[in-house]
């Protein structure tokens, strides 16, 4: 029988491993799509600044020959972040890639999209839980509130399980508050000094981001809180937010360490996505490092990632929203 053979990995297959780990699958990485990159921190730091302005002043009556004119001033506060980092490995053994080879088995591309799901999931829940380090913090959507600075809003008036209850004998009545409650809950940011036409991002988890698309008339399929939030009726004329996504870790699995009851509600976040408001730090994207090791007839890959995560500019762009579930 013909050997697989050899203690070294060919060029030929370099070339097909590397792309599939670094370019992530499509719909993979969901922080990437709701959030703007900055890879100017280099692959080696361990920390980034970034800076915010504040501007003081005010303008003062003018009057002939005044000499107490007001004067502005504009404070420059430097913030530091901090950079994680991650690994993940494939390895095969050439008995393993002689039998898919005759299996007709993708063996490599397996492996490979394992590596790859392995360093996205991992940069997702960074960006959307943070982590637990104390000394070296990185916030995420589902950090405590008054440590990343944002905003809270009251606990929803009804769940989304209740509006499209069947049993529900006003449903309407009961979407319309909840309506309101988003709008409301978006106004603690478009009321802010120059945020009143900022455009805002409703992420919920996936189990209530299917709730809005269930209808609560059993008479319309196609009255739901989606279409009445979003004004789908009206082409999107008065829609609430620039668009809804389902997030994952925002369920409570995914974060909340509390016992009991209390240990399964979900949140959800309204939020600015723009570069000012919150980016994506990263020093290094998924990339192979190290040496390619051989032994005993098993081939070991092993790739890192750098990044920073989610860093929040403006926590004040974000409101939590608690008492959805």
């Amino acid at each position: 029988m013909a050997g697989f053979n050899t203690g070294v990995l060919t060029r030929k297959m370099f070339e097909y491993i590397d792309p599939r780990v670094i370019t992530p699958a499509r719909g993979a990485r969901l922080g990437r799509t709701l959030f703007q990159i900055d890879d100017k921190p280099k692959t080696w730091d361990d920390t980034y600044k970034y800076y915010w302005k504040e501007r003081m002043g005010q303008a003062s009556d003018v009057v002939d020959r005044a000499t107490d004119l007001t004067t502005v001033d504009v404070t420059y506060h430097e913030e530091l972040g901090f950079i994680t980092q991650k690994g993940s490995a494939l390895e095969y053994s050439d008995e393993e890639i002689e039998r898919a080879q005759q299996g007709d088995l993708d063996i490599l591309g397996d492996k490979t999209q394992a590596v790859n799901d392995a360093l996205a999931d991992w940069e997702d829940r960074l960006i959307f839980n943070g982590n637990d380090d104390s000394q070296k913090p990185i916030y995420g959507l589902t950090s405590d509130p008054a440590k990343a600075g944002f905003q809270v809003a009251d606990d929803a008036p009804v769940t989304f399980d209740k509006i499209v209850d069947p049993s529900n004998t006003d449903p309407y009545n009961d979407a319309n508050k909840l309506i309101n409650w988003f709008i409301d809950a978006g106004n603690k940011i478009k009321f802010l000094p120059g945020k009143s036409n900022a455009q805002l991002v409703l992420a919920l988890p996936q189990r209530e981001y299917s709730l809005l698309t269930r209808p609560y008339n059993k008479y319309s399929t196609s009255d739901t809180i989606l279409s009445m939030v979003q004004d789908t009726k009206h082409n999107g004329a008065n829609a609430v937010f620039s668009k809804i996504v389902p997030v994952p870790e925002l369920s409570a699995e995914f974060w909340n360490t509390q016992k009991g009851a209390a240990g399964k509600k979900d949140c959800g976040m309204i939020f600015i996505n723009d570069q000012d408001t919150a980016d994506i730090k990263v020093a290094m994207n998924p990339a192979r490092f190290g040496r390619v090791e051989y032994t005993d007839g098993k081939t070991k890959i092993k790739y890192m990632e750098r990044t920073g995560g989610l860093c929040i500019k403006f926590p004040a762009g974000f409101v939590r929203l608690n008492g959805i579930n």
